[in-house]
Order: structure tokens, then sequence, then C-alpha cells
């Protein structure tokens, strides 16, 4: 295969570049030119087009917006923008742009209306930089990193299990603090100034009889001690009876319920997961990891 920073294989990127800029009408073009100039070069990235090809050509105009929107903007699947991966959102990611717009102007290449990290846009200034040096410390350092980033599972997941883990601490101390309130304040200990409405109407406490100048408090209200909840008004709980009662018994008996709320993270992180790489536009940045010699 070519070097990394040649002629056809920045050719290759170029063609690729054009499919991760925001669509227009002559995105099927883009994908045909893009097929025929890597399927001889990469076959098993031309795979991957040709999941994007039918993509392409099964759904319109105001589909394609919609469905790069939600990959690549708002609340994206994929960030797009190069120094994001690289550097954050900090200040190094703001020196970095400053510097490649410095070199897109040297070559007289208006990356306009995108940030100059944006992956399209530097994808396709390959073809007009004549700076080996610079191009392929782009590839390797800019480009291959953030594929491997964007394509990468194990971020996400260690990112879901941590959200899991904060959780699971938040919880734990809900139910500690809960545990200390149930301690020191007992409805029978609450002072007489409260109002009886707080309790509900006609409702009050044995604790509260005791309690002086409660005078004012409707103490005509019989005691349900030794009295039993009539629930018999209620009906059958609908998840006590079914064909599912049983299963959900042995799943969840036993399971502490941290644990419980840590799996069921883990199985909405690795949905979205499944979701996020059989995107059309993961097909796209496959087909580019391919270009790149799987070097992503």
């Amino acid at each position: 295969m070519s070097s990394i920073g040649s002629t056809v294989v920045c050719q290759a990127l170029d063609q690729l570049g054009r499919l991760l800029q925001y669509p227009d009408e002559n995105l099927p073009v883009y994908v045909r030119d893009a097929r025929q100039q890597i399927r001889s070069m990469i076959p098993a990235a031309d795979n991957e087009l040709a999941f994007f090809d039918t993509f392409v050509n099964t759904h319109d105009l105001a589909y394609w917006r919609q469905v790069y929107t939600d990959a690549f903007d708002l609340d994206p699947l994929f960030k797009i923008y190069i120094g994001y991966h690289l550097f954050g959102e900090t200040y190094k990611r703001s020196h970095f742009l400053v510097k490649l717009n410095e070199h897109y102007c040297a070559h007289e290449y208006d990356c306009r209306p995108e940030l100059p990290d944006h992956l399209a846009v530097a994808l396709r200034f390959l073809p007009h930089c004549d700076h080996e040096e610079f191009r392929e410390g782009l590839i390797l350092e800019g480009i291959v990193p953030s594929i491997k980033n964007m394509l990468g599972k194990s971020a996400a997941t260690d990112r879901g299990e941590d959200l899991a883990a904060q959780h699971t601490t938040v919880r734990s101390l809900q139910d500690a603090i809960r545990a200390e309130q149930r301690q020191f304040y007992q409805p029978d200990e609450i002072a007489a100034s409260w109002h009886p409405e707080a309790f509900g109407q006609g409702v009050i406490t044995e604790g509260l009889k005791d309690v002086p100048h409660a005078d004012h408090l409707p103490f005509d209200t019989p005691s349900m001690e030794g009295h039993e909840f009539d629930r018999s008004s209620c009906g059958p709980c609908p998840l006590a009876t079914g064909p599912l009662t049983g299963d959900l018994g042995t799943q969840l008996k036993g399971v502490p319920e941290h644990e419980k709320e840590k799996d069921m993270r883990k199985e909405e992180v690795r949905k979205g997961e499944e979701e996020r790489l059989s995107h059309p536009y993961a097909h796209v940045l496959r087909a580019l990891e391919q270009v790149l010699g799987g070097k992503a």
C-alpha cells in the first residue's frame, strides 16, 4: 500500500472527507466517486461504503441531514472535531485552531463555514498541502487518534461504568441520610406546634396526645393501634401475579439494589454502543480507518 501521506492516499481521504460534510444533493455522486477511488485500493473500505451507499440511495436529502445532525451536531454520537479529541475544551485547542488556520491560509484553502479542526475540513485539505512533514503529522497525530476515539468502545464503556458508580454512590448517601432522618425524626416526637394538616385531615399519632399545649388538636380521632389496613379496595397488584412473577423473583432475589442499577446502566451503555457503531456514518469512519491502513 502507498505511504500514509502519498498523493493517492490523500486523494482517497479527500473523497471520504466529502462524505463527512453536511449533506447536499450531491451526496450520491460523492459516494460513487469515493467508491471508485477506493474499490481497487482497499476492498475492505469499499465494503463499508457499500452500507453507506445503500443508506444514501434509500432516503432523501432531508433524512440525510437529520441523520447527519444526530451523528455530529447537538448531542452527537461522534465528536467530529480533531482538536476536541486531542485537547478537549481547553486553550490548547484554541491554539491548535489558530495554527491549522494559518496553514490553510498559506495554501489558500478556505474552511468556512466549519471550524478548522472539523474532520471533513482536515481531510479535504490534505491534497492541497505540499508540506509533507506537516501533512503526515496531521494524519498520524491528529486524524488517526481522533478516528480511534470516535470508533473505540472502551472509552464509552468506562464512561458508562463511571456514571453507574457515581449513581450508586449518590443512592448510598441518600439511603444513609434517610436512615438518620428515621432515627431522629419519628412522627410521635414532632412538636405540637405543627399544624394537624401536616399529617392530613383527622390524622394524629399517639405520641402527640401526650404533648403539652396540644389542646387544639382533634383528640377524638380514634387510635389505629391494633387495626389492619383493609387492602380489599385496592385490587390485586399487577406485578404480584402473572407469568413474569416467578422470573422476576428469581432474577431479583438477593441482588443488592445498587448492583441492579449498575447492571441496568451497563445494559443501556451496551445498547447505545451497538446503535452508535451501526450508524450509517460509522461505516464511513471505518472506511476511513481502512484507508489509513488500520493504524487507527
